[in-house]
């Protein structure tokens, strides 16, 4: 008798265990990859200060590039003696970095310097960088070439 009912135990447990509900894709939790606004590669096309156009000759040859990995390149492509390197951001070397703050606020640094703080938002198709000195912005397309 004492083994019949070990018997039946085991073999409830079995189907108890056996109960499971299958699996059903339904039930698979789809989740948002979100990539940051300013990731990719932005051309430069105009520089303001307080308002005024500023020609710096980096128009025709700047590009920044934002990867997702928070690094940030960039450079000037056969620039001429012409072009104003106090407008024209250039961040050539490995180890600049960006980071969101949130609220269109992000920091921009180099290996384990400070940084700045920029707002930085999108405005049609363009990127808006208004630069920490509050007059200066510098405005990007999306670099389709």
């Amino acid at each position: 008798m004492k083994k019949n009912l070990i018997v039946v135990f085991v073999f409830t447990t079995f189907l108890y265990s056996c109960e499971s509900e299958p699996f059903v894709e339904d039930e698979i939790e789809e989740v948002e990859i979100v990539v940051d606004l300013i990731v990719g590669k932005w051309h430069l096309i105009e520089t303001y200060v307080t308002e005024d156009l500023i020609p710096s000759g980096c128009e025709r040859f700047s590009w920044e590039e934002f990867m997702e990995d928070n690094s940030l390149k960039s450079t000037i492509i056969g620039a001429s003696s012409s072009v104003d390197p106090i407008y024209c951001p250039l961040y050539p070397e490995d180890g600049w970095t960006w980071e969101s703050l949130g609220d269109e606020l992000y920091k921009i640094k180099f290996l384990d310097e400070p940084g700045q703080i920029f707002t930085i938002y999108i405005e049609g198709d363009n990127l808006v960088f208004e630069h920490p000195d509050g007059v200066t912005k510098t405005i990007y397309e999306p670099w389709i070439y």
